[in-house]
């Protein structure tokens, strides 16, 4: 069994909100669902092309384990100390439905 890591940071949980503009457009936002305690532990990183023609760009692997809350997805992102997060895999822990740990990914833009 996974040991609990201790949380003691404060994350907020965003989910992507698509709507009408004013110019009658499709606007996408980013609106705040949750703030919760979690434990962040970094996991790797490393640099990438960011485009075909030269520049890199730096991207992170990181897991953050919160208490479960249902209706959290790998459609969201975090948002830790200014750094938003790619949640790329969310995992109910042994199915308990006590704890989730979201697997998430920085340095990349989804929106």
């Amino acid at each position: 069994m996974r040991q609990a890591g201790k949380r003691d940071q404060r994350v907020q949980i965003e989910a992507l909100q698509v709507g009408k503009g004013e110019s009658g457009g499709m606007q996408k936002t980013w609106v705040s669902v949750a703030e919760v305690w979690g434990s962040v532990r970094h996991l790797s990183g490393h640099e990438k092309r960011a485009t075909d023609v030269g520049g890199l760009v730096a991207e992170a692997r990181t897991e953050i384990e919160i208490l479960y809350r249902p209706g959290v997805t790998a459609t969201m992102r975090v948002v830790h100390r200014g750094t938003r997060y790619n949640i790329v895999h969310v995992n109910n822990l042994q199915e308990r439905n006590q704890a989730l740990v979201l697997t998430c990914d920085s340095g990349v833009n989804h929106g």
